[in-house]
């Protein structure tokens, strides 16, 4: 029997650039396909259980955009149910919270011990009535990527927290340098895991930008890019080094044209929501008064005035929970 060859897809994207509290989170997803195919025909290949239109009402798992799948009012079922689900098929699902954050983030989940808001995790997953079937839906799910010849091989979150971001703000002077800096990271991390797999990963477009190569020649020294593509909605590289090549694309709305990256998406905002979970019942335990906030625009401001001197008092500095920039 001749063996298929195979290749590598895999997205980035992040969840809270945009807030003045909480965490910034970046995620990457990865999965292993028969060659020829990527990661923009996996809505196909997975169409037995898996959906790119969010409902609440889909029987399938949905996997798209997580502004479009999550919102305060319609609440974190179809999120949950979806990450859990794939957190199922990896190997990657505990059911209490702390163990479900150093699954998924490794190293970089110990940070958020540092934070008095983040520390009291030992909270039962799932935190919705929707996701409880998740390992049920996760069977189902790894029989579909069986018959259609893929394998998902994990995703991993990397959250950023308020007062390592602000001294990331103060050493790259840039908010935009300083995103790319951490999805960077998460992009070297695939790159070495892969390393002897032919790899293509699809990164959401940063902002107006549209010229990656002098961020990547500097996240990988000693390299040569072959720009096969540089505009306003596509901007794809070929990273060369002597022992591998391995593609990169920037793409507008990725989350609409590749899984991978609304998967990615979907982990790094349910892992923001989580956190901002645990941010929320902190302070309402300190400030039952004070009407607890999703971090943006003019309610953080009100929030963060109203919290000040609840903050002050227990001895939480400006720099450790309010974001620079």
């Amino acid at each position: 029997m001749v063996e298929r060859a195979m290749t590598i897809v895999a997205g980035i994207d992040e969840a809270g650039y945009g807030p003045k509290l909480g965490p910034l989170v970046l995620s990457a997803v990865a999965f292993r396909v028969p060659e020829g195919r990527n990661d923009g025909d996996l809505w196909k290949l997975l169409d037995g259980g898996v959906t790119g239109k969010a409902s609440r009402r889909a029987r399938k798992l949905v996997v798209a955009d997580s502004k479009k799948v999550y919102s305060r009012s319609s609440g974190i079922g179809l999120l949950e149910e979806t990450v859990l689900s794939f957190a199922g098929v990896s190997g990657q699902y505990r059911d209490r919270l702390s163990d479900l954050l150093g699954s998924l983030a490794g190293a970089e989940h110990d940070h958020s011990f540092g934070y008095p808001w983040y520390a009291q995790q030992d909270i039962e997953v799932p935190l919705s009535g929707r996701a409880l079937g998740a390992s049920k839906k996760a069977e189902k799910l790894k029989a579909i990527l069986g018959e259609a010849g893929v394998e998902f091989l994990g995703a991993r979150v990397l959250p950023v927290f308020e007062g390592t971001l602000n001294e990331q703000f103060g050493s790259t002077g840039n908010k935009s340098k300083t995103l790319f800096m951490n999805a960077g990271r998460l992009l070297a991390r695939l790159e070495k895991r892969y390393r002897d797999e032919p790899l293509l990963v699809t990164v959401d477009k940063q902002g107006g930008r549209n010229r990656y190569g002098p961020l990547l020649a500097e996240r990988f020294p000693k390299r040569t890019f072959v720009i096969h593509k540089q505009g306003r909605t596509l901007s794809h590289y070929e990273v060369r080094g002597k022992e591998r090549t391995f593609h990169v694309r920037f793409m507008m709305k990725g989350e609409e044209h590749a899984l991978t990256v609304a998967l990615a998406s979907m982990h790094a905002k349910y892992v923001r929501e989580l956190f901002m979970t645990l941010f929320a019942r902190y302070w309402q335990h300190h400030a039952p008064k004070v009407k607890p906030t999703a971090g943006y625009g003019r309610d953080a401001g009100r929030f963060i005035e109203e919290i000040t001197p609840t903050a002050e008092k227990l001895g939480v500095s400006r720099e450790m929970m309010v974001r620079a920039r």
